[in-house]
C-alpha cells in the first residue's frame, strides 16, 4: 500500500487526485516526511521506494500503476510534458510568492516588520506578481481554448500535465486572477 505524507491545502493534493482516480489503496500520514535532513512533503513510500517531488511522485504512479490509463495521444505528447513541467517550474513559484505576500503571512510577523513587508509586498505584488501571473493565466486559458479539449494534453482522461497543473490554477482562481475559461477547468477537475 502507498503511503502518501500529507499536508492539508498542499501540492500533496495533487497525489491524492491521482491515488482517488486510479482507485489505488493508499495511507494518508498528516505529516512531513524527514529525508536526508529535508522535512518534505508530499512524500511517498511504496514499499522500498520512497519518493518526494510532485511530478516525480506523480509520474512514478501512473508508470506503476496507471495501466494505460492517462496516457496522451502521441500527438499531444508535447502538450502533457510541457505543462507538467510548466506547472512546477514557471508556475507554481509565482503563485507561492503571491501567497507569501498576501495580507494573512504578513499578520505573523510583528507591528514594525508588518509596516514593511506590507509596503514592500504591495510594490512587489503590483509591480511584478499580479502582471506575470495574468500573463500566465492568459496562457492557460489561451490553451485551453484554442484546444477546446477538457484536458490540457487533449486526451480524453487527465494527464500528469492536468493532475500538476490543477493546484497553480486553484491558486489563480483564489487570487481573482484566472478567466471563466479557467475557473470552467477547475469546476470540471473538483466535480470528477
Amino acid at each position: 500500500m502507498i503511503v502518501v505524507h500529507h499536508l492539508d491545502n498542499t501540492r500533496s493534493q495533487r497525489v491524492l487526485w491521482l491515488l482517488e482516480e486510479l482507485t489505488l489503496p493508499y495511507r494518508i500520514v498528516h505529516e512531513s516526511y524527514h529525508f536526508q535532513n529535508l522535512e518534505l512533503s508530499p512524500v511517498i513510500t511504496d514499499g522500498e521506494v520512497t519518493l518526494s517531488e510532485c511530478g516525480a511522485i506523480i509520474y512514478y504512479i501512473i508508470q506503476k500503476y496507471g495501466l494505460g490509463k492517462f496516457q496522451v495521444p502521441g500527438d499531444r505528447v508535447i502538450d502533457d510534458v510541457f505543462f507538467a513541467h510548466y506547472s512546477e517550474g514557471s508556475l507554481l513559484p509565482l503563485v507561492y510568492q503571491k501567497y507569501v505576500c498576501s495580507p494573512n503571512v504578513i499578520r505573523s510577523t510583528s507591528v514594525i516588520r508588518r509596516f514593511f513587508l506590507k509596503i514592500a509586498f504591495k510594490f512587489m505584488d503590483k509591480h511584478i506578481l499580479l502582471p506575470e501571473l495574468r500573463k500566465h493565466a492568459d496562457m492557460a486559458k489561451a490553451h485551453l481554448s484554442r484546444t477546446q479539449a477538457t484536458w490540457f494534453a487533449g486526451g480524453s482522461a487527465p494527464s500528469a500535465a492536468d493532475f500538476l497543473m490543477i493546484f497553480p490554477l486553484e491558486g489563480l482562481c483564489a487570487f481573482g486572477i484566472a478567466g471563466p475559461c479557467t475557473h470552467g477547468y477547475v469546476k470540471n477537475v473538483h466535480e470528477r
